[in-house]
Parts: structure tokens; sequence; C-alpha cells
């Protein structure tokens, strides 16, 4: 039976409608951006580190939920809105707002005399004994608890298991995905900055471009002109990271560098506070007639695949519309595993769900999606044409604004 999207008009009801369904006395994140996603918050910690458990969220079915995190990073005199459950973290802080009179050192000492014994990084088992324990404050006799495991070691899962005796613990990273699918407005917010800041990357990277430039040049320049939009913009000030990778040309036998002829491809990524953008643009100097009429086709099939993009349409088909309007124009065995996916929260980048064929449930409102259709031809070039789209009640809008141009003069830029 095909997966239905949960409803709810916000995450916290969403979480509500998957628990229902799924028999779960506790939703339990154990992984970064799935913890993110319950809390409404990310862990930059844990999100670099990636050890399961270093940030983690158990969510209640009445909504009531804890977080485990390092004693470090969060300000001890905050009004959390949850259950903040810590482990000792090897980070040494200290709070003397209180005493404001008298040497520092004495003041450091006197809010707290003793030392603490800390880890040389982390307490993996305080770690677990205080997931544990924040599983049991918000439903003290759990019997099913949904987990993200495909994400976790064994020796994460044992050591779970170990301190919740008698309780099953179900697979849930499927309907993690199902959840993140469904954008609140927060996150939309988050996703069109990115997106935003993506495009004036690209096209800072373009101004900036030369002859004879490396890839590595190329990348540099984008990062570069990033960082420039988010010193002068407040806008940006949940920037994280830029991420992405340019490329010029495809095969060993060519130069890699800028020169007349060479497909310059960007597929660039953005981190607004943990929420990822995927846009793609390729460009070229004096691109050759092969390149013209590839990169043409591609610019008509990604059109026609992003018109047919509304509430009620399947995955499924977009993927038919975007690989049938490249055979029509000659590229019979065009033959993409997906044309696009989600974006937002995710460890891999790609989000599920995928515009592919197997993905036969409806496009929703509230869901942002990057459309691509790349292609790799060794002889012509390596392209790439990626726009992301935010699904509105009625049909959808285009988050990015950047013209689908291959050929570029660096005189007139």
């Amino acid at each position: 039976m095909t997966r239905e999207w949960y409803q709810g008009r916000d995450r916290q009801a969403r979480i509500r409608d998957a628990m229902t369904q799924n028999g779960y006395d506790v939703l339990l994140a154990v992984t970064p951006e799935n913890a993110h996603y319950l809390a409404g918050h990310g862990n930059y910690i844990a999100t670099h580190w990636r050890i399961p458990g270093v940030f983690s969220v158990a969510v209640a079915i009445d909504g009531q939920h804890a977080i485990v995190t390092g004693d470090f990073g969060v300000d001890p005199t905050s009004v959390l809105p949850y259950i903040h459950v810590p482990f000792t973290s090897w980070t040494e802080s200290i709070d003397i707002r209180q005493s404001t009179s008298g040497p520092v050192a004495e003041r450091i000492v006197a809010a707290r005399p003793e030392r603490v014994v800390r880890p040389a990084q982390f307490d993996l088992d305080e770690i677990w004994d205080r997931v544990s324990r924040a599983v049991r404050t918000v439903t003290p006799t759990p019997a099913v608890i949904g987990i993200d495991l495909l994400e976790i070691d064994p020796f994460s899962v044992e050591q779970l298991l170990e301190r919740l005796p008698g309780v099953m613990l179900e697979d849930a990273t499927n309907v993690f995905d199902d959840l993140r699918a469904i954008k609140d407005p927060d996150e939309i917010e988050h996703l069109r900055i990115a997106c935003e800041l993506t495009e004036l990357g690209i096209e800072g990277a373009i101004r900036r471009l030369e002859m004879g430039m490396t890839e590595a040049a190329v990348n540099s320049a984008y990062q570069i002109s990033v960082h420039e939009q988010v010193m002068v913009s407040e806008r940006f000030a949940d920037f994280r990271q830029a991420e992405g990778m340019a490329t010029i040309g495809i095969g060993a036998d060519q130069p890699h560098l800028v020169e007349p002829g060479q497909t310059i491809k960007f597929d660039m990524q953005i981190d607004i506070a943990g929420y990822h953008s995927d846009v793609g643009r390729t460009v070229a100097i004096e691109p050759t007639p092969e390149q013209n009429e590839v990169y043409d086709a591609l610019a008509i099939a990604l059109e026609k695949t992003v018109l047919a993009i509304r509430p009620g349409v399947s995955f499924a088909q977009l993927h038919e519309i975007g690989s049938t309007a490249m055979h029509e124009q000659g590229f019979t065995n065009y033959s993409r595993g997906h044309l696009g996916h989600s974006v937002g929260l995710t460890q891999h980048f790609e989000e599920a769900p995928f515009i592919a064929p197997d993905e036969h449930r409806l496009v929703a409102p509230s869901m942002v999606l990057s459309v691509e259709l790349p292609y790799y031809i060794y002889g012509v070039g390596a392209f790439q044409l990626e726009r992301m789209i935010e699904v509105t009640a009625g049909g959808s809008l285009p988050m990015d604004r950047m013209p689908f141009i291959l050929a570029i003069d660096l005189n007139t830029r």
C-alpha cells in the first residue's frame, strides 16, 4: 500500500499524526537532522561530529519533548520550552553573571568550587544513559519507540536496547523522511534564503571567470562571492556554509580550465540554519553547436517538468514528463534515475521524495523541490540545469530567478 503524507497544520500536528498511525509511544531521533526537525533547531557539534545520540530528541504523543545535548551551548538562565537532559562534554564553561565584583579567578571558582571530571570528547555510556532518560521522561513506560534505525550503527542500537529492556524499537527512517517532505513556513523561508544566496554565489563566480582558471579557482570564486554577500547582509545571518562543486568539461582528456568550448557546470548548495538549497546552472564561452543543442533540449525538458508541478500530480508523472521531453528531442536514451528531489534537512543532500519512476505518491502543498536535468557527455561536456520550486495550494512558484543561458561573454559581464 502506498504511504500517504502525514496531515496537520504544522509539524507538531503531523508528528502526532505519524505517531498515531504507526503506533509509537515515543518518536526518537538520534541523528542530527531528524533531531533538528523534532526540536525546531539544530546542533552544530552533532551535525559535524555525526555521532549518534550526541543530539537526540524524544517526543511523546502529547507533544512533550526532551532534548539530549552536551552541558555546553544552552544558556543556564534560559527558559526552555522543552526538557533539557544534558551530558558532560569536554568543554569547560562557567556562569559568573551573578557575581560582578572581585578578581575574575575568584568569581569563577566561587561559581563552581569543585572540578569536573570531563571526557576527552564524548562519554558514549553517559550519552546513551541520557537518551534513555529522555525517553522515560516524556513517556515513563513506552512499549514501542519509532527511531531512525537505518541511520545508526549496531553498537548504538545495542546501547539503547540495554537501557530500555522490553521496549520495541521500530525503524522510523521513512517516517522522518515523509514528515520532512512537508515544510512549515519557517522552513520554506530558510530554503528561500538559501536559494537566493546560492544564486548570488553562482552569479559572482561567473563574474569572476577568467581565461585559464582552474576548477579549484572557480570553486573558490563561488565561495568568495557567497561570503561577500554574508558579510554585508543581515538577511544571511543564519548562514552556516557554502557547499557544492563547479566542474569544467568532463573526461580525462579535457583541460579542466576555463577556455572557449568548455562547459562550466555549477551544482551548488548553501546551508542556512541547517536547510540546504540545491541550484544548478551551466555556462560556456563560445559554446560549440553540440553543446547548444544539448543545452537547449535540457532547458525545454526542465521547463515542461516545472510547469507540470502542482498538487495532485505524482512524482512518477513528473519523471515521465521530463524524460519524454528529452526523448522527443532526439535523445531517446536519456535515462536519469531521478529528475529532482525534496530539499530541506538531510545528511544526504538529496532528500526524499524523489522525482523518480517508482514514486507514485502525489506532490503536495508546502513541499520544496529541486528539479534537475543533468547530462554528462564525454566529448561534449557536463550539464546541470536545476531550479528550486515551492509547491503551493494552487500550483507552484520558482524560488530561483537566474535565467538559463549557456553562452557568456567575458567582456560584457
